[in-house]
């Protein structure tokens, strides 16, 4: 009986290990792995570009635009021009103002004002939410920030905090034990403002290494927002206003001085609002297809606009924000892998363990058009124009 369950269990091994490294050791040896494309807008040309890896026969164009560069890398308009490496980048000043100032073609003149480099540098920002980020388990206990230390860098101050049912517990970080004073002051000041314990959720961005601190978010059981902060010993709470019927998914915080919006609300609907620094005011982004459970988002910043891309694992959609719709345009983009290789894989390996994606499973392929179909993605390029 016992070599038997030993022959089993070895067996159920070998099954899974192989079905983990064989299918890898076959994907490096004879499929050329792309990197999704690189969507983006151009504020000088007033439309969408984009540079992605050409797999298969490479066109001629492309070919003739190279020049210095690898012929599989195309650049191209959302029009469908093929354009060279050098205009893709005087396409997109905001992005590559390095290789502009280099080239002595700074400043650069844009909707009737010039940008030079540190003009640009002031604009330029980056803010990304991913999916995984919003179902990663959270800390139960946090950090209290000094947010007014009196000296060059953000402190901790020796205090952490964690929500209970019915109330906020400090927690003395040098004696590990509990201050009930304060504890019951920091209750209490929620409590008159409001707020309504237990705490459904905390949000915040609890590290010293940022030039200033916004404090924490706490969202109360009936889904009203607060702001929570750590001045001197005493805690400052006050209740921030929702856009109308929104239901919080998620608050990415990230503070930065060169920026009036210090952080991105997800509403339950897929909806995106930024919030404004200097009075917790929430401004809506006319975001449309995001869906916050499957895709990730990026906010681009530069001094003249703001972009939003959001991506699954077939899709991409760029949006230039705001106002209104203005064009879109769906163009398909290359698979991922070739398919003759790729219907070869699944035919060798039919169970396979797929780690490539946010979560890990075994995957049974039943069929080639299954596979024909797994392997067709496209890439959606929507505009949001200022009307």
């Amino acid at each position: 009986m016992n070599v038997t369950v030993a022959r089993g269990a070895l067996f159920a091994l070998v099954i899974l290990t192989a079905s983990i490294y064989l299918p890898h050791f076959y994907d490096q040896l004879f499929v050329e792995p792309v990197a999704r494309s690189h969507l983006l807008y151009s504020p000088v040309a007033q439309e969408f570009v984009y540079s992605e890896k050409i797999v298969g026969a490479i066109p001629p164009e492309v070919r003739r635009e190279a020049k210095d560069y690898h012929a599989e890398i195309g650049w191209r308009t959302a029009g469908g021009r093929w354009i060279s490496r050098p205009e893709f980048e005087r396409l997109l000043p905001f992005i590559y103002y390095k290789n502009m100032e280099l080239q002595g073609l700074l400043p650069v003149h844009i909707a009737g004002r010039s940008f030079d480099k540190e003009e640009i540098k002031k604009g330029r920002r980056v803010i990304e939410v991913k999916a995984r980020e919003m179902k990663r388990p959270r800390t139960p206990i946090y950090p209290l920030i000094e947010s007014k230390p009196g000296r060059a860098g953000l402190i901790f101050s020796k205090y952490r905090f964690s929500a209970t049912a019915d109330g906020l517990r400090l927690i003395n970080a040098d004696t590990n034990r509990q201050d009930s004073m304060l504890s019951t002051a920091f209750s209490a000041r929620l409590q008159q403002r409001g707020f309504r314990f237990p705490i459904r959720a905390v949000f915040g961005r609890f590290t010293v290494l940022k030039p200033f601190d916004m404090g924490a978010f706490l969202l109360d059981s009936t889904g009203r927002l607060f702001h929570l902060s750590y001045s001197h010993g005493r805690p400052s709470v006050a209740a921030v206003e929702l856009p109308e019927k929104v239901r919080v998914k998620y608050l990415k915080i990230s503070e930065s001085r060169r920026h009036r919006y210090c952080g991105v609300l997800i509403g339950e609907e897929g909806r995106v609002w930024l919030l404004a620094c200097s009075d917790c005011r929430f401004v809506p982004l006319p975001v449309r297809g995001y869906d916050p459970e499957k895709m990730d988002l990026k906010l681009i910043f530069n001094p003249v606009s703001v972009t939003a891309v959001f991506s699954d694992e077939w899709t991409q959609t760029l949006c230039r924000l705001p106002r209104r719709a203005a064009t879109s345009l769906i163009t398909p983009c290359q698979p991922r892998n070739r398919p003759r290789q790729r219907l070869s894989a699944r035919f060798f390996f039919p169970l396979f363990f797929d780690g490539s994606g946010r979560r890990a499973v075994l995957s049974i392929s039943t069929s080639a058009a299954a596979v024909m179909r797994r392997s067709v993605c496209c890439s959606l390029f929507s505009s949001i124009g200022d009307g």
